[in-house]
């Protein structure tokens, strides 16, 4: 593939994985404090802001990795033969990640402005858990249903059923921690959506 190919390559899955999902995830965190209050929070209640709010920006951040592939007006722009799917694959979702790094950071440099309290690295690496687990659970369903619709739906049902404590599930990573359990689901999820999301292109 040409140097040039490699260029367009490159732009096209930063539009899809960066510049299509900054505005939703900017809007997000811009309501936070307006549904929340970001303002004087002790650990606890900052913990709690990040699992509760800010850790909803992993849904349009995420969910829509695989959406052009599962139009197949469009499709063909996008995938080529000379460049393995699995590999942009990987691609968007580095850049889904650096996204949600620096918006969780940025986010976070905020309410420490306001007068809240709490660790902010750790609480950032945890936030990303939550936010990469609640994504990830969204775009695993796409990978597997062909739907983005249907990964925007399980990853709500994913949010309400944590936030409910239905079955014992709560996501209060931010505030108890990341344990192994944690990192193991995580591997699986984007192991599957890697393995799955790629075989689904390639066979259309």
């Amino acid at each position: 593939m040409a140097q040039s190919n490699y260029y367009i390559l490159a732009k096209e899955n930063f539009k899809i994985a960066v510049r299509k999902t900054t505005l939703p995830t900017l809007i997000i965190l811009v309501l936070v404090p307006f549904v929340f209050g970001t303002s004087n929070l002790n650990s606890m209640k900052a913990a709690e802001c990040l699992e509760k709010m800010v850790g909803l920006i992993g849904i349009p951040i995420f969910v829509p990795i695989l959406k052009p592939e599962q139009d197949t007006a469009i499709r063909e722009g996008i995938f080529t033969k000379e460049f393995p799917y699995r590999v942009i694959v990987v691609f968007r979702l580095i850049m889904a990640t650096m996204l949600t790094v620096l918006s969780i950071y940025f986010f976070e440099l905020y309410m420490l402005n306001h007068g809240c309290i709490f660790p902010i690295y750790k609480y950032l690496y945890r936030a990303i858990m939550v936010t990469m687990l609640l994504g990830g659970c969204g775009l695993c369903a796409s990978a597997i249903t062909g739907s983005t619709l249907a990964g925007y739906l399980i990853s709500f049902v994913c949010y309400f059923v944590s936030q409910l404590n239905i079955l014992g599930w709560a996501m209060n990573i931010v505030s108890s921690g990341v344990n192994v359990l944690h990192l193991i689901i995580l591997f699986a999820l984007y192991f599957i959506i890697v393995l799955i999301g790629g075989n689904s292109c390639n066979s259309n």
